[in-house]
Parts: structure tokens; sequence; C-alpha cells
């Protein structure tokens, strides 16, 4: 396989070579392995993301899913593997957080304290801080992603769109796998799975999974350890109990400890440092003198209750996650020189939240009516020290969010062809912030704030099936992103903490889907604006070494995006995933803290964030019989990327250019004896590339990024019982 960054062009329209032995490949449309069900080649999955069962073809909106099969054969470990699998999500990268961006739009966030813009969710709990989003990928029955605005269903913090994780059900018998695998890096992976029908009522299932990358992905040439490894451990209990034959209620329990090396690296000498500094020269290298320290523990626990009523149904969701002490420790200079180190002394939160859904049908009218409540109390110390001159930042952050919200949502069947969708939600956020802060000694402290959010949302539609093959919508939406609380600053003299609004936004779709030569061949399109307002986003305060969220005054993002999975035979499959993007500021002015003195800059058509103009995805997929031997199975997917802002200054420096990254996967399933081995090879071309960027501010006038993971292969070995 050769990918070469001289085939491919900034602007988007690119000449790429890719030498596979047949068509080309992948997106996470409808599953080979679902298709294998249906001799007719229904490759519909089954999703629940609208809080309906209904299959993707169905679901009037752009939404892509993964089975547990597709997870499994696409060798899916995490939410950074999701880019390669659907098409208009991008992940910025920090130790402990993964910012999921859907069509240009996500966190602006790199630390794990606020909500982003895609909202996450875990057996429908919502997540109010997106570090779960790295540790929610164990034992997954399905990955939902709906991309746009989601005002109506799930509210606050979903203008970019959803993100569920749905874990595997207890089964009815007895069952179970281990599975170790060992990697380049020095990386061991184990796993174990257990199935138990403890009764005819009662059924567990238990998960545990661990990982070890001994050597760094990063090279330290200033002599000290390597960067960028890692540790971590995870586990589930999930329980299933039949109270009645309408009524069943789900106990899950999860755990799980993280430990990495974090890094960055400057992309240019500092000015500031001059020829103190030593300059990591070469990709894959930093030169900090202080090692990162990245270590985190979660647990929580979910109580799902669904009740069929007949012609209503009831759920309730009640959730609880807990966030134990995370440290983080980082050479924030990224220097040999004891410039500044950045220590989060501890981030503590608590969240709980309540759902209730009642849904039924009346007539002609399907209906779901909800109610949602969150209590979030986090609790972060930033300090950050300054050797060279003997000084120190810190500061403390106290916060307690309430969120209340209700809404309901209607589809009206005017005929059997013809669909009148729409819905409202309206919500309300109260925090209460405390800010405090010691400057060089100097203590602040702020006046405590009480900001309240309220929102109206809603969404409108039309919906056209001329037959189950066919689906033709178009909608309105309107959503929101909630406000929040900056860190405590000083302005003419007075210390107080600096609020950010709400972001909102009003996204008009069009979509089409359909399935040909008898369901073979799936195509489906969406074209898509949106008008934002206060759009968010995340900016160094180089007067304090901390970072803000600010609000641009407005932004318009269109676009279009393609899904196609074809079949030729029982033995091929082919997938493609395309998104063409134009998301620019259309009126912003912000200061550069890496370039003060050209004052206030207009960036009005400037690009937002990780919004490239083009990003194409192929996957090609084999399957081989063997008779008694089993099966082999291989696959080969990569994805290709138009040029990517980082910072909304546009600069070159401020970019990460085209770039190709591609995966082979080659699977062995022997099911006489219960075993399938695989071997893989993800980065095939070591292709180095950003997965972050950000800035030192004017005291270092340099940028710093880090790198997405070098080539990795390796093999891992499955036995199930």
């Amino acid at each position: 396989m050769t990918i070469t960054n001289r085939d491919l062009g900034e602007s988007g329209a690119w000449r790429f070579r890719v030498a596979i032995p047949a068509l080309m490949l992948c997106t996470a449309l409808p599953s080979a392995a679902a298709a294998a069900e249906d001799p007719q080649g229904d490759d519909a999955i089954i999703v629940t993301a609208t809080k309906r069962s209904e299959t993707i073809q169905a679901v009037p909106g752009a939404i892509s899913a993964l089975s547990a099969e597709d997870i499994e054969r696409r060798g899916i470990v995490g939410v950074g593997d999701l880019p390669a699998q659907m098409p208009s999500v991008q992940i910025a990268k920090t130790p402990g957080v993964s910012a999921i961006y859907i069509r240009g739009i996500g966190s602006n966030i790199p630390g794990g304290g606020l909500s982003g813009g895609v909202a996450t969710y875990v057996d429908g709990v919502y997540q109010a801080h997106p570090s779960m989003a790295d540790l929610a990928q164990i034992d997954l029955e399905r990955i939902e992603v709906l991309r746009g605005p989601q005002g109506t269903l799930y509210g606050r913090n979903a203008t970019g769109g959803v993100v569920n994780f749905l874990s595997q059900q207890p089964s009815d018998k007895f069952e179970g796998y281990v599975k170790a695998g060992y990697g380049n890096f020095d990386e061991v992976t184990a796993g174990a799975m257990i199935n138990l029908p403890v009764s005819e009522r009662v059924r567990a299932r238990m998960i545990m999974t661990y990982s070890d990358r001994s050597d760094g992905f990063i090279r330290n040439v200033n002599g000290g350890p390597d960067a960028d490894y890692g540790r971590a451990l995870a586990g589930r209990l999930r329980v299933a109990i039949d109270l009645a034959e309408n009524a069943r209620l789900n106990l899950i329990l999860f755990g799980g400890y993280e430990r990495q090396s974090p890094y960055a690296r400057p992309t240019n000498p500092s000015p500031a440092l001059g020829p103190l500094e030593v300059y990591p020269h070469g990709t894959f290298t930093t030169a900090q003198n202080r090692p990162g320290i990245f270590r985190r523990r979660v647990g929580g626990g979910a109580l799902v209750f669904d009740w069929d009523l007949g012609s209503v149904q009831l759920k309730s969701t009640t959730g609880f996650t807990h966030h134990a002490p995370i440290r983080r420790s980082e050479d924030n200079d990224t220097t040999n020189v004891d410039f500044a180190t950045v220590s989060r002394g501890a981030f503590i939160s608590d969240t709980f939240t309540q759902q209730l859904d009642l849904s039924g049908e009346a007539g002609r009218i399907e209906w779901l009516a909800g109610l949602f409540y969150m209590n979030d109390k986090m609790d972060q110390d930033l300090n950050v020290a300054l050797p060279l001159f003997g000084a120190a930042i810190l500061s403390h952050q106290d916060n307690e969010t309430n969120s209340l919200a209700g809404y309901a949502d209607v589809t009206y069947h005017a005929n059997d062809r013809l669909k009148l969708i729409g819905g409202v939600r309206q919500s309300r956020d109260k925090i209460d912030s405390r800010v405090s802060s010691v400057v060089f000694g100097v203590p602040n402290a702020c006046t405590p704030l009480r900001p309240e959010f309220s929102s109206t949302t809603w969404r409108a539609g039309l919906q056209f099936e001329p037959d189950s093959d066919r689906n033709l919508y178009g909608t309105v939406t309107r959503g929101f992103k909630a406000g929040g609380v900056n860190s405590c600053t000083s302005v003419a003299g007075v210390n107080q903490p600096n609020v950010f609004a709400p972001e909102k936004v009003t996204a008009y779709e069009l979509g089409y889907k359909t399935r040909l030569l008898d369901r073979r061949l799936s195509i489906s399109l969406a074209a898509f604006y949106y008008d934002y307002t206060d759009l968010q986003v995340f900016q160094v305060n180089s007067a304090n070494f901390t970072s803000d969220i600010l609000n641009a005054a407005a932004a318009t993002v269109k676009g279009a995006e393609i899904e196609a999975t074809a079949r030729p035979s029982d033995r091929w499959t082919f997938d493609l995933g395309a998104t063409f993007l134009d998301a620019t500021y259309d009126h912003f002015s912000n200061i550069d803290d890496l370039n003060p003195a050209a004052g206030l800059q207009n960036l009005a058509g400037k690009r937002l964030s990780l919004a490239p103009k083009s990003v194409v995805s192929v996957g090609a997929e084999y399957v081989h019989p063997l008779g008694d031997l089993g099966t082999l199975t291989l696959r080969v997917d990569a994805r290709f990327s138009s040029k990517v802002y980082f910072r909304e200054f546009n600069s070159p420096a401020d970019a990460q250019k085209a770039f190709g990254v591609g995966n082979l996967y080659l699977s062995w399933d022997l099911p006489r004896a219960g075993l399938t081995t695989r071997l893989f090879v993800r980065n095939i071309t070591d292709q180095a590339y950003y997965q972050s960027l950000g800035s030192t501010g004017v005291a270092l006038g340099t940028r710093v990024v880090s790198y997405a993971p070098r080539r990795q292969y390796g093999f891992d070995v499955t036995k199930r019982f």
C-alpha cells in the first residue's frame, strides 16, 4: 500500500494512489456481518439513537453505526479510531481527553473539566465530562453517531452531534472468552468476559480489560525518559432482571484506571529562551526535562428500568459518575529549561443524572415526551510553577451545575409514505461558581457567580419514503451549548470570573438514503447548512497562563456527505465515506496570543478549527472460507484528509498539511476450536500528523503539538467458551 503526501493537494481535490488488490473501501454504514444475516442483503443495523428502535435506513437524519462485529474486525480500540470509520468525525487528542468534532463543531476545550459540543452517552447516561469517551469502549454492542444538532431529544451540548456507546447486554446462556495480545513498543493487552444466566429471570455479564505500553512513541532528545506510554484497566458488570413479562431492570456498574505520560513538542525554537533551549529536531521527538504524568480513576453506574404498558412504554435511566482525583503534571514549556510546569493537582467530579421517557402511538401519531435532570459538582486546581523565576500561579475553581429540561417529539404519518416531524425542548441551566487564585504571591478572591442560562430548542421536518428502500428527508433544527464560567481574571484592577454565553445554532439538512441492486448497494447522502451565533472558541490567556472560552460573533458551516457500502458478492465488501466542508467565521475579531503586536485581527472568512475542506475514507474487506479450518478475513482501510487548522488565525504554522493514513487487519476464525487470531498494522506508512496543536502564549512565543500514534503492529488471540 502506498500513500504519498505529494499526491494530496491541500485544496482537497487530490490525486491519490492506494495499491489494493481490487476495489476500494470503507465507513460505518451497515456491516457485512449484518448483511450476512439476511440473504436479501438487508444491511440495516437497528439503532436506538432516536430513542426508538429503527433501522439506519428509516432514520430521518445523518447517522452512522458500528455493530459489535464491525468494532472487532475494524480494530477499534478507542474513540480515536472513529474518524477512519465515520464521515465528518475528527478527534483532537490530549492525555485523558478525546475532544470529538463533527462537521467542524466540537469542544474547543483541551482539558477535561468542561463539556464539548458533541454529547457523549454511555448506555443512555449523559457524560458531563468528555473524558468518559476514552473509557467507554469495552464489550460494546454498538456505537451510534448522530451528526448535526440534536436539540430536541438530547438538548445541552449537542450542537455538533451525539455519540452513543451501548454495551453488550447479558444473554441467557453461559459463555465467555479470554483474550491476549502483543504489539511493538512493548504493548501488552489482555481481557476476559463471562456471561452467567443466574436464573430464568436474572442474567449477568462481566468484562475486564488491561493494556500496558511500556515504551513511548516519542523519543526524548534531552536524555530524559521517552513519552507517550501508559497503562489502563477497565471493567464493567451488567445485570439484567426480568421483573415481569413486560418490565425489565438493568443494573450497570463500571470502573477504570488510567496512567499516561503526556508530552508536547514545540514547532519552532522559543524566541524567549534562545540558546538555553535544546530544540527537538525531527518528528516524534520532545526535549522536555520533566516527565509528564496523567492518572485518573473513574467509577459509576446506571439503573435502567423499561416498562412496556402496551400502547405506552416507560423508560427511566438513572446514572452516577465519579471522577476520583485526576492528577496531571506537564512540562508546559516543552523544553529542557525549567521555565514553566503545569500541575492540575486535582480534578474531582460527581455527576448524577435522571431521565424519564414516555413514548407511544395514537392513531397516525408516534410520540415521545421526557424529562431530564443533571447535578454536576466539579472541583479542580491548577498550579503553574515558574522555577526560572521562583514564582507560581495557583487557581481553584468549584462549580455546581443543575440542569433541567422537558421535551416532546412527534411524528405524524400523513399517509403511508409521508411523515411530518416536530419537536420542542425547554432547558434551564444554573451554575454556582466559586473561583480563587494566587498570582505571584498575591491572592485574588473572585466574587462568586451564579449565572443562569435557558434555551428553547426545536426541530421540524418532512420525511418521504416511496418504499422501504428509499428515504428522502428535510429538517430544520435549533440547538444550543450551555455557557459557563472561565478562570479568575483581573479587569480594571477588579478580580472577577469571566462568564461566556451559550452557543446557538440553526441547522438545515436535506438527505437521501437508498438501497439498490437487491440491497447489495447502500448509499446515503446529506447536505447541510448551519447558522451559528456566539460560537464558543478556546484561547490561551497569556496574562495568567490559563485557558479561557470566548464567544465568536457568528459562523457558517455548510457541506455535504456521502456514505456507500457495496457487496458485489458474499465474500467482498467495499465502503466509501466522504465529507466536503466549508466552515468559516462570519464575524469574529481576536488577538493572537503569539502575536499580540498585530492587535485585534478581523477573522471573518477564516476556517473553523478541525474542519478540513474534504475527507475521504475507503475500505475493502474479503472473507475467504477454509472449510473445516474456518475463515480468513482481510480488511484494509484508509483515510485521506485535506489541510486541517487548529487555531482560528489560520496561519500556515497553525495547520496540519494534507495527509493519508492506512490500516491493515487479517483475522483467522476457527469456530470449532472457539479461536480467533488477528494480525494488525495501524498507520502503515508511519505517517506523522498532528492530533492537537496549541500555543504557549506570548511568554514563550511558540506552538506546541502532539502527534497521533506511530505505526503499530502486533497480534491478539481470543479463546471463546
